[in-house]
């Protein structure tokens, strides 16, 4: 099921790098997050032998998930920039570094999370287990709104993103005139 949401993810790179590149990367960033807010609700509805309409969700949210590998990355080097200009020095290194240590600090917390609120739905992820229907719908529960509630949180924290294409276009030809 899983490959369904990765290769609709790598297909889609090039539509939204298409995208990206006629609106603002936040729009299209979270033009695609949205897909996820929208989608995930839906596996709540989900039952046994539901997998086409699981594969089908996943394949959405794999084609708007895309924008999550593309547009931070590009963002965040626009960031560098406008950095660059504002404090005079190329601190690009301490961003990277900051930003490998806050993904690695959420791909820590994301499995604990979930696996903890997983623990309070009594949920056996054993083989052999014979889950209750509470306990899969505590599944469904977990998979469908925890995307959904972070994915919107991020729509809010990054919907002013204040560095849009005209402001780092004008960065960029100030970085130019410090160049030469």
């Amino acid at each position: 099921l899983l490959l369904s949401y990765y290769v609709v993810n790598l297909c889609a790179i090039p539509f939204w790098v298409w995208v990206g590149k006629r609106i603002e990367k936040h729009t299209a960033w979270i033009l695609g997050m949205l897909t996820f807010v929208i989608t995930n609700p839906f596996y709540l509805l989900l039952g046994p032998g539901d997998i086409y309409w699981m594969t089908l969700g996943l394949m959405i949210t794999g084609f708007g998930g895309a924008t999550s590998l593309i547009f931070p990355n590009s963002m965040k080097a626009d960031v560098i920039d406008m950095d660059k200009i504002s404090s005079g020095e190329d601190r690009a290194a301490i961003f990277f570094s900051v930003w490998s240590f806050v993904i690695k600090i959420a791909f820590s917390f994301g499995p604990w999370f979930a696996l903890m609120l997983l623990s309070y739905s009594s949920y056996d992820p054993t083989p052999e287990a014979m889950n209750s229907e509470s306990q899969l719908f505590g599944l469904r529960y977990i998979y469908a709104l925890s995307t959904t509630i972070f994915m919107g949180a991020t729509i809010l924290t990054i919907y002013n993103y204040p560095l849009t294409k005209k402001k780092h276009e004008e960065i960029r030809e100030e970085l130019e005139a410090l160049n030469n």
